[in-house]
């Protein structure tokens, strides 16, 4: 309905809809965008609060800030984002572990783009609550690109980039903590070797961690770990029908894991291919593949068991102009895979919440490959909501883990994040950064408060009200479009950062 009738309408007492999102097409939805633009962060939900921080804020030298210290929360209650406090550290991939017992959420490691091979990873590490932000115990060891998960009360690390002298160094250790003040301990080495952009999965007993992929520098891995968080102990399991670098895994609610896409660089492609690992049995099964091939995306799992992917890169040469705004979901009873409908913007590295009122996914980056030396970070957020994917009634938050913890295996708990393709040298590290121009789908869709439906009766008190809310509902919308816009410009890069 143009908004000219829309007005009339309400004037001559007709039902009409004034919500802000009154002119938005089905699908996803966009909401209040983040305080700042991120691409390479991490966030977690923890009671229906969703916490963000880390990342770049843009890519290249200049002014403004790179890396944003300040921890975000999302509240779908009220639409809005607020800030409870600043990491120790700005850094960009920051990895999210959260342990909602404690309404806490850990943000172990990451890097800087400094030193001689152009990468400084980090042993620093913070907490975040509801009631502020604090500095937690370092890690044994700096590290990023490495993997994250929550198993038998403890926060688990492994793996990942680490540093040696003054180059970087590819790392087959783990690092676990309980949470207390006494700080983190070795956690033995992984089986397989040393691996980056691997993935974690705690397994619905709440104690065993199954490492899948990853990558080394001259090849993708289809080697397979268990952790046992209880005694810190490893063991081989067998390997993967395909080789992947930074794929993701998720539990499904049976117990079995389900692992999808990843870049394998033999040749160099971007997986389609999905299979299911069984811990009864030990065994691996090719199961149907996703509709597109993508790494760098985030995956969740729905409340009625099904499995939600989004976003990512399809270009494993220059992840940004690759980046992907398609999403689709997996039923595993039926073993097919069901597109959803686009998202407004590309976004390689975004990350996924399940909150209350549906599913929302906020970041990443992208680009156009017209503008050599530039790229295209978001601070755009959307919103598919329940009744977009035949969802109705009480959403069960810990259905929609993320990492693949088990929902009802205390202490386990959830995590959720994401990695990227490792280079095949620790100096190739900068594919990281060499998108090569920026671009934004544009979008008509307004920001703001979540969809209401609303009608009148023809009073003219009810009338009145009706074109209030009309006014600021397109108020807003102007204001957020704007403020949208300039979170989310084309940002150049420096190929060596």
């Amino acid at each position: 309905m143009p908004r000219e009738a829309a007005a009339i309408a309400l004037v001559l007492g007709c039902p009409a809809i004034f919500s802000p999102f009154a002119f938005a097409s089905p699908g996803w939805q966009l909401v209040e965008p983040m305080p700042v633009a991120r691409s390479y962060h991490a966030a977690a939900v923890v009671g229906n609060r969703w916490y963000v921080a880390g990342g770049a804020t843009f890519f290249g030298s200049g002014s403004g800030e790179r890396f944003p210290t300040e921890v975000d929360v999302y509240d779908p209650t009220s639409g809005q984002w607020t800030v409870v406090g600043d990491l120790a550290q700005g850094r960009e991939a920051a990895h999210a572990i959260s342990d909602a017992s404690s309404h806490r959420v850990v943000f172990p490691g990451g890097f800087l783009p400094s030193g001689p091979d152009g990468y400084l990873a980090l042993a620093t590490c913070d907490m975040a609550t509801p009631d502020g932000v604090s500095p937690a115990p370092d890690l044994l060891g700096a590290r990023h690109l490495h993997a994250v998960a929550r198993a038998a009360g403890k926060f688990v690390v492994s793996g990942g980039w680490g540093m040696e002298s003054t180059y970087s160094k590819l790392l087959d250790d783990a690092e676990v903590w309980d949470g207390t003040a006494s700080g983190w301990t070795s956690a033995g080495r992984m089986p397989g070797g040393p691996r980056s952009g691997h993935w974690m999965t705690t397994l619905d007993n709440g104690r065993d961690v199954l490492v899948t992929g990853g990558c080394q520098p001259d090849r993708a891995m289809t080697e397979v770990a268990l952790f046992n968080a209880s005694n810190n102990t490893w063991s081989a399991v067998a390997p993967m029908n395909v080789a992947r670098c930074s794929n993701k895994a998720i539990l499904l609610r049976d117990g079995r894991v389900l692992v999808v896409g990843g870049g394998n660089t033999s040749p160099i492609l971007a997986e389609r291919t999905a299979e299911i690992f069984d811990p009864r049995t030990g065994q691996w099964k090719t199961v149907t593949s996703m509709q597109d091939g993508r790494f760098n995306y985030d995956i969740a799992r729905l409340p009625d068991g099904r499995v939600l992917v989004a976003g990512g890169s399809n270009n494993t040469v220059d992840g940004e102009s690759g980046a992907l705004n398609s999403a689709e979901v997996y039923d595993p009873t039926a073993d097919t895979w069901t597109l959803l409908p686009p998202m407004h913007d590309r976004r390689r590295w975004p990350t996924l919440a399940i909150l209350s009122d549906g599913v929302y996914v906020a970041g990443g980056s992208n680009s156009s490959n017209t503008v050599p030396g530039s790229a295209n970070v978001l601070a755009s957020v959307e919103r598919l909501p329940w009744s977009e994917l035949g969802i109705t009634g009480p959403i069960d938050f810990d259905a929609g883990v993320t990492d693949g913890a088990a929902p009802d295996a205390a202490p386990a708990d959830t995590a959720t994040d994401t990695d990227v393709p490792q280079p095949s040298d620790a100096s190739a590290d900068a594919e990281l950064h060499d998108a090569s121009s920026s671009d934004r789908l544009p979008s008509e869709t307004p920001k703001g408060c979540s969809c209401a439906i609303a009608t009148t009766n023809g009073s003219f008190g009810n009338v009145g009200i009706a074109l209030l809310a009309l006014v600021v509902a397109f108020s807003r919308h102007s204001k957020d479009r704007t403020r949208a816009a300039g979170l989310s410009s084309a940002r150049s890069i420096n190929p060596a950062a």
